[in-house]
């Protein structure tokens, strides 16, 4: 799955029995098989991808272009390009995506929120709450 994007540069591993405490930046190719409790942020570039496998963990924020999910999330996901939810992945914080697959017993308790709402949702802020809209003018009977 990975071969696709990492230009026949090796991944970094954080292994199973590995416990990192504070931020990571990275860039090429990252599989977090252990723990990690501080945010993980990608380079610029747009061939970067991280992986949390069925034994990772993160707890903190997480943000690359492609994502790919199989494990604990414990904070906001944001995948720039593309977001792949294993059938093991568990996320507790709001996901932000441009694309997004979701295997059959993913979990994500947080808000789902397509790359292109972020712009929808700004305008509907700044609506009044005074504005009539008729999809919701309609009388009971």
């Amino acid at each position: 799955m990975l071969s696709k994007r990492d230009n026949g540069a090796r991944p970094t591993i954080v292994g199973t029995d590995t416990r990192i405490e504070g931020d990571m930046r990275f860039v090429g190719v990252v599989v977090i098989d252990g723990y990690v409790n501080g945010n993980i942020t990608a380079g610029k570039d747009e061939n970067v991808t991280l992986a949390i496998s069925e034994n990772g963990h993160v707890k903190g924020s997480v943000a690359a272009p492609h994502l790919l999910i199989n494990g604990m999330v414990e904070g906001e996901v944001r995948a720039t390009d593309r977001l792949e939810l294993g059938p093991e992945a568990r996320v507790i914080g709001d996901v932000q995506y441009n694309l997004m697959e979701m295997s059959i017993g993913a979990q994500v308790d947080g808000k789902l929120i397509p790359k292109s709402q972020g712009a929808l949702s700004k305008k509907i802020r700044k609506r009044k709450l005074t504005e009539r809209n008729p999809l919701f003018n309609v009388e009971a009977r």
